[in-house]
Order: structure tokens, then C-alpha cells, then sequence
């Protein structure tokens, strides 16, 4: 044809013989010998996906029979493979394997739904290729069994990072003293496209409401694994240590988790009201504890006639600094 495909239409008339021609050579060319192709890898949704998950969808390859042979139904082995290039073979990351049963007709095309492949967790980010290549006892010609080149799909690759976000602090305001219990309500999101795994929660106390590493620790706990899009909201209770030291504080938390976070000035948040805490009156040798050392201290004091042995502040030490004393000994502190 000559035809300008517009408002001219010139056609040319083939001889019969010469179409009959052309036919015998096809079906010549096609023969009778078993031949698969596979064609056509693609994906079905996104092409882009997080290291250690799976496509968003599965993915299809067309498998053809250009040949004039017609086999009995029979089991493919198709196998699927992540390449850095897009020349898919056997030496590349194998992905998954997969069986289909199924008849080919002589020139025939079928259509393979392949499950939506999972890309390994240590796959460097970056551009790759995907593609399938057919068992090689398949039939009896193979280099035509893996879809290259354009046949092949190529992907992206993306480091999927954890993301903490420590939103609230809550500490049950009040005066303590060393080694009293505190009621903390605390919530830390993950707000990153990785679960986060072996959040870690530490527990802080400043002198003011900017919370760090520097400021006095409190406790440092291990919560598990933090799903995407998901939070740890708690209310713990967090004793505090014997050597803290009296003061007024903002109890605060540190989120951090044992994976790498697209960033961390979000995992700290502190408490917008204060705790105070004042030493024992009776803990004369602040380690927090009410024992044997406390009463040989105000004994000490009291024999060298210091004012800590003055102790119902009546400014002469006798009998009733001691009653006094013992008095409080006895009853602790709460």
C-alpha cells in the first residue's frame, strides 16, 4: 500500500500463491518441536518497595507456545529473580519459586499470575530489575526461557527506616523521697515505614524540661518491637534511685531503637509539670536507705554534740533528741 492513511487509498493486491506461500514458510518456521517464551514480566502495582517487604500487588508474565506443537497438560516451574541489570538470570537473587499446571494450545499465549514477590531485607537501595526464567526442562530450546530486557520489570528499591516520636510524658506530680515509686504515663509513636525493633525506653529526670543522655537516669526499659504506624502508651511505674539527689525535676523520656531511624530529635519529650524530691529526715547518710548507719550517725552527732543531734530543734541536746529520733527511725518514711 501506498496509501497516505488520510483521504488517499492505494492498496496492493498479493498473489494467492504467494499468501500460501507465506503461510507454508510460518508454519514451517514454527515446526512441530516444543518451544516456550516467556515475555513480559510486569508488576501489577507499585514498582517501588521497601527493603524486607513485599510488592503492594503480584505481578503477571506471558508464557508463549510459538510453535505448532500441542502438549498435554503438564506442571511449569517458573522461577523469579531480582538482577541489578536487566539481563535475568540464574546467577541473580532468586526471589521465589513457583509451579503452574496448565495446557498450551499450538500458538498459544497464557498469562501467569505470579505472587507478589518479597524483596530481601539487606537489599542495598537502588534501581534493580525483576524478571522469571523458565525450568530449563521445560522444552528443548532455553535461551528464549528468562524475560530480558524490556521483557524485564524494573523496580526502585527503597531503605525503609523507623521513625520514633516520643509524644508524652506524664509524672504524677507530688514531693518524693529517693526510692519512692513514680507513676509515669508515657506514649512513643513510630511514625517510620520499618518497624522498630527493640524500642528502648529511658527514663529521665532534669532540672529542666530539655531531656538528654546528660540529665539523671532513671530507669531504661526494653518495650519490643514497635510496628509501623503503631505506639507503646503506658502507664509504668518508675522507681526512683537511692542517689538521686533532692531537687525539683521534669521527668522525662528517650525513644531509641536498635535499627537505623530517619532521625532521633524527635525521641525525647518531657513532663510540662515537676516532680520535687527531698532526702529522709531520717536518712542521715543519704543512701536512701533506713538502716543501722542512719542511727550511728545521729549516735555520732549527738555524742559530739553537732546540731544534727539536736534533733526536735530545741537548741539542747538530751534525752528528747534521742526519744525524738528513734521515734522517726521507727516510723520510717513513707
Amino acid at each position: 500500500s501506498n496509501s497516505n492513511r488520510n483521504d488517499v487509498g492505494r492498496y496492493a493486491k498479493l498473489w494467492e500463491t504467494f499468501t500460501n506461500d507465506l503461510t507454508d514458510f510460518e508454519n514451517t518456521t514454527r515446526g512441530t518441536t516444543f518451544d516456550l517464551e516467556a515475555l513480559q514480566f510486569r508488576s501489577g502495582g507499585s514498582t517501588s518497595v521497601l527493603q524486607g517487604q513485599a510488592f503492594d500487588s503480584q505481578s503477571t508474565v506471558s508464557i508463549v507456545n510459538a510453535t505448532n506443537a500441542n502438549p498435554a497438560n503438564a506442571s511449569y516451574t517458573l522461577r523469579v529473580y531480582l538482577s541489578s541489570n536487566n539481563n535475568i538470570s540464574s546467577s541473580d537473587t532468586l526471589l521465589a519459586t513457583w509451579n503452574y499446571t496448565t495446557d498450551f494450545a499450538a500458538m498459544q499465549t497464557r498469562t501467569f499470575n505470579v505472587p507478589a514477590p518479597v524483596i530481601p531485607i539487606d537489599t542495598p537501595p537502588g534501581d534493580y530489575w525483576i524478571g522469571a526464567i523458565l525450568d530449563d526442562g521445560t522444552d528443548s530450546f532455553t535461551a528464549n526461557n528468562d524475560t530480558d530486557t524490556w521483557d524485564a520489570q524494573q523496580v526502585t528499591v527503597l531503605e525503609a527506616l523507623a521513625d520514633l516520636e516520643a509524644t508524652q510524658c506524664d509524672a504524677a506530680s507530688g514531693t518524693y523521697y529517693p526510692g519512692d515509686f513514680v507513676s509515669v504515663t508515657h506514649r512513643t509513636w513510630n511514625y517510620g515505614d520499618r518497624p522498630a525493633d527493640d524500642t528502648m525506653i529511658d527514663f529521665r529526670a532534669s532540672t529542666n524540661n530539655i531531656i538528654s543522655t546528660g540529665d539523671f537516669q532513671l530507669d531504661l526499659r526494653n518495650y519490643g518491637t514497635l510496628a509501623v504506624d503503631d505506639d507503646f502508651w503506658f502507664i509504668s511505674s518508675i522507681q526512683l534511685p537511692t542517689n538521686i539527689p533532692a531537687g525539683t525535676y521534669y521527668v522525662g523520656t528517650i525513644a531509641s531503637t536498635s535499627d537505623n531511624e530517619l532521625t532521633t530529635v524527635n525521641n525525647w519529650v518531657s513532663d510540662t509539670n515537676t516532680i520535687t524530691v527531698i532526702n529522709c529526715p531520717v536518712d542521715l547518710n543519704n543512701d536512701g536507705a533506713i538502716n543501722f548507719f542512719d542511727v550511728s550517725a545521729f549516735l555520732s552527732a549527738y555524742n559530739t554534740g553537732s546540731s544534727l543531734g539536736d534533733w526536735n530543734n530545741d537548741g539542747i541536746l538530751n534525752f528528747f533528741d534521742v526519744s525524738a529520733f528513734l521515734s522517726a527511725f521507727s516510723a520510717g518514711c513513707p
